[in-house]
């Protein structure tokens, strides 16, 4: 029973398996050693980890009754969608291929490219809430510390408030609209 919509195609991870797999003597002969690193691991490791993303994804339980349940739920969402991206970065460096998405900026429509405000959503909903360095991905020398997340709607939109170190400066809504970013896949 899935927790949540975010349903990627397994279809693709399958094919991309099946893949690896016919040509795992290749791949391991290619790539075990290039100059002095094992990508054939770091090849593994992606192909384990988007498994993992890809499988997990729908039985993330964003619609707990418990308030902070449902805030680290929501971390975990941020997680996966990292870890799976991550993972797909990894394979265009391992496969000298130049990742498209690097200044895309189609999804969030913002300063910065999607991938480091994605980074700074990440940092806001969780993993560095109490040391954050940007609003919106882009440094501006001040300090930012986050709330915890909250679910505005029943929309799958989450917020946290950004409170600024400057006492001058009021708190600011840091809104993460999940499905515009599920669009990307």
């Amino acid at each position: 029973m899935a927790f949540n919509s975010y349903v990627l195609d397994k279809k693709l991870l399958e094919n991309f398996q099946i893949i690896v797999n016919e040509h795992s003597n290749f791949l391991i002969n290619r790539y075990s050693n290039i100059n002095g690193k094992n990508l054939w691991s770091l090849c593994c490791s992606a192909k384990d980890w988007l498994h993992v993303g890809v499988q997990g994804l729908p039985y993330i339980d964003l619609q707990h009754n418990n308030d902070d349940a449902r805030s680290l739920n929501v971390l975990q969402l941020i997680l996966t969608f990292d870890i799976i991206v991550q993972a797909i970065q990894q394979l265009y460096r391992v496969f000298n291929e130049e990742y498209p998405y690097k200044q895309d900026r189609s999804i969030f429509r913002s300063e910065v490219s999607d991938d480091a405000y994605f980074k700074q959503i990440r940092a806001c909903f969780g993993v560095h809430p109490v040391n954050l360095d940007s609003k919106n991905g882009e440094k501006d020398g001040k300090k930012y510390f986050a709330s915890w997340s909250s679910d505005v709607g029943s929309e799958g939109d989450y917020m946290v408030y950004l409170y600024s170190s400057d006492p001058s400066e009021p708190s600011f809504h840091f809104t993460y609209i999940s499905r515009k970013y599920i669009g990307m896949w």
